[in-house]
């Protein structure tokens, strides 16, 4: 048999890459996880959601809690890639997305403003009419 010279002489396979370039989690497996999803945690389980915690058991979850830069670019990139499915990416683009950055910077405008004199732009409380009795 003759080689076919379409085919490529070496195999290489495109599924695995090397370690610091791989786009999945270690723990990523597509035979049992299905297409992959990164709005998903593939690692282990957390013994316990942040729902379900009290409040006395807080400061015990946020001292246990892996705090190593890797770990929270991935809670930060996982929430995002959430958000962006729900809000931006859906079937019938929503606008609540906008709306909700309104009010966050509104929310700011209104906070760095407090209790700032009227003249250097915060809240006029001014008295239009005086009132002699």
């Amino acid at each position: 048999m003759s080689a076919d010279p379409l085919q490529p002489k070496f195999k290489i396979n495109l599924n695995k890459y090397p370690s610091p370039y791989n786009p999945y989690h270690p723990e990523y497996n597509a035979r049992i996880h299905g297409p992959y999803d990164p709005s998903r945690y593939y690692g282990k389980e957390p013994k316990m959601s942040m729902w379900d915690l009290k409040l006395g058991d807080i400061p015990k979850k946020l001292l246990t809690s892996d705090k190593s830069p890797q770990n929270i670019f991935g809670v930060i990139s996982r929430f995002m890639h959430r958000y962006n499915v729900r809000h931006h990416r859906a079937a019938r683009f929503p606008l609540n997305w906008v709306f909700q950055i309104a009010l966050l910077g509104y929310a700011i405008n209104y906070i760095a403003t407090w209790g700032v004199p009227s003249g250097l732009g915060g809240r006029k409380c001014e008295q239009r009419y005086r009132y002699h009795w």
